[in-house]
Parts: structure tokens; sequence; C-alpha cells
């Protein structure tokens, strides 16, 4: 089981918190502030005020769609945290029975530079 949860109150700043049951004791957290730029203009016409909690939602959704649509053997990854100096994210693979679930990061790519076009091609 995945868990998100979100911090309106966080200000796009460590306001993302996940946390996977069966994982290595930890609790990931991530800003949401470059969400906007990881969907481009999906949310172009949203109020100020509830643009955050939608992006989170449609991050949610990115997640879900992607793991439903992995094979058995087939590798992908799932950015959480986009931060301007990195991204961060798990490398999820699909085996017969379950995943295994490995965190990345790299410091060669940076959270403004990643969207979810790229990450699906």
């Amino acid at each position: 089981m995945i868990r998100f949860i979100f911090d309106k109150l966080g200000e796009g700043h460590s306001d993302l918190f996940i946390k996977i049951r069966n994982f290595p004791a930890k609790l990931f957290i991530a800003d949401s502030y470059y969400l906007y730029d990881f969907f481009e203009d999906d949310f172009k016409n949203l109020q100020e005020e509830s643009r955050a909690e939608d992006f989170v939602i449609e991050f949610i959704n990115f997640w879900i769609e992607r793991i439903q649509n992995l094979e058995n053997g087939q590798k992908i990854f799932l950015p959480f945290d986009l931060s301007d100096q990195y991204i961060r994210g798990l490398m999820f693979e699909r085996t017969r029975k379950a995943f295994k679930i490995k965190e990345v990061y790299t410091k060669d790519i940076h959270g403004y530079h990643v969207t979810k076009v790229i990450l699906t091609k």
C-alpha cells in the first residue's frame, strides 16, 4: 500500500509525504512546487487556490495509471521529489507476484525540466 499525504498549508515546500508499507521504515518528503511544471499546461484554467491540491490528485492518478500498466519484468521510474537541484523517485519493477521498489535519484536532471510527457515517452 502506498499512502500520499498532502499538507495544504505547506506552500509548495515539504508538503508532500509518501509512505510505502513494507518499504524499510522511511517516510519520503517532497515539494509539490514543480508539479505545475510537471503537468505543463494541463491545469492552465484552474483557480490559483485549488491548483496545488488538483496537481497532487493528478500526480497520484499518474502513478496509479503507470503502475497498473506495468507488465511482468518491466521497470518504470515514478518521480516524487522534483527539486531545482535533483529529482528523486522510485523505480518499480513488476514481478510475477508483487513489485520490487528501489529509491533512485539523479542530479543530472532538475525538477523544472521533468514533465509528464517526457516520462511517458
